[in-house]
């Protein structure tokens, strides 16, 4: 007698809603993640950088937006963008725009400046972005690989 493998079915489980601070009004996957409320306009990354610098972070939000229901936050330091979880985001630089997508897997792209390791989870890659026109096709596919990531529908690889 033998035994039959039956295939993998997963139970996928509806997500909860996300929780959203009642002092900044974002919105995270976990009540009460650390975060600080600060809140900050999207105009002041680009006071005093080239106009280019917009352009160029406009095409990347629409990149992500293509690909899926997102948001954009401002903070501080960095514009994160997200889906459930963050999973892409940018820091706004005179020269350029330093691009970051959360992938599971390592990927090599011309415009790639560096990758963080983050174990299981995956790598941060950073892109080095100039104008609207650096991106590409491929970058657009990782866009929305890295926008699977933020769903969290796309696992760990490792």
């Amino acid at each position: 007698m033998s035994i039959k493998a039956w295939p993998d079915r997963r139970l996928t489980l509806p997500k909860p809603p996300l929780w959203q601070c009642p002092r900044c009004g974002h919105r995270f996957v976990t009540k009460n993640l650390w975060h600080s409320c600060v809140r900050v306009s999207l105009a002041t990354h680009f006071r005093g950088k080239p106009p280019d610098r917009k352009r160029t972070f406009d095409r990347w939000l629409q990149a992500a937006r293509v690909c899926g229901p997102t948001i954009a936050y401002a903070q501080k330091t960095r514009i994160t963008i997200q889906a459930r979880v963050r999973f892409a985001g940018a820091v706004v630089r005179v020269g350029h725009l330093d691009a970051t997508l959360w992938l599971r897997r390592r990927v090599t792209h011309p415009l790639l400046d560096r990758v963080e390791d983050f174990g299981r989870i995956g790598y941060v890659h950073h892109f080095r972005l100039t104008s609207p026109g650096d991106i590409d096709t491929e970058l657009k596919a990782l866009m929305c690989e890295a926008h699977q990531v933020g769903t969290q529908e796309l696992k760990a690889a490792r």
